[in-house]
């Protein structure tokens, strides 16, 4: 089913679509829970074209979009290797595109571009449980809880959970 997509290293020039998938994906995702205008305060700051932008320049990391054959991109990861560590920062996919193996093999792509790392940890807000069933089907255990998602001071509650390589 994912013959259709392909998988590659994000460029300057994705950074728009980049960020309208992240937008897109988390008013699908969160806004049932934080409601719209709190999503849209996350994602302009979280998701602004100059934080995309740096991660694209940030060392050994990985910031990856799926296209489909027309070129549209569809998903993006970024993943940070610190020490022995992946710290796998997102996977999103667009709604109409999820449930098709794009999240499976774009993860995949991910630790295939940081290799060397004897573990992957993430944090996954606890109200999404898609999310949380996807990681744990790939091998992804629970290891701690934060009230600091994303950032210290976030005040954003999210699951922590780790993978041994």
């Amino acid at each position: 089913m994912t013959a259709a997509y392909d998988i590659r290293a994000a460029t300057p020039e994705d950074l728009v679509a980049i960020r309208e998938v992240l937008v897109t994906t988390w008013h699908a995702t969160y806004d049932h829970v934080d409601g719209s205008e709190a999503v849209t305060r996350i994602t302009d700051v979280w998701h602004a074209l100059d934080v995309l932008r740096r991660q694209l320049d940030q060392p050994a990391s990985c910031c990856l979009v799926s296209t489909t054959a027309a070129g549209e991109i569809v998903a993006t990861s970024f993943a940070l290797l610190q020490g022995d560590t992946i710290n796998l920062s997102r996977i999103y996919i667009l709604p109409e595109h999820q449930r098709r193996g794009l999240g499976a093999k774009i993860l995949a792509a991910s630790l295939d571009a940081l290799p060397g790392a004897t573990r992957i940890t993430l944090e996954v807000s606890p109200e999404n449980a898609s999310a949380i069933a996807f990681y744990e089907r790939h091998g992804f255990a629970l290891v701690a809880r934060t009230q600091n998602c994303g950032k210290p001071g976030s005040g954003l509650a999210a699951l922590i959970y780790q993978k041994q390589l």
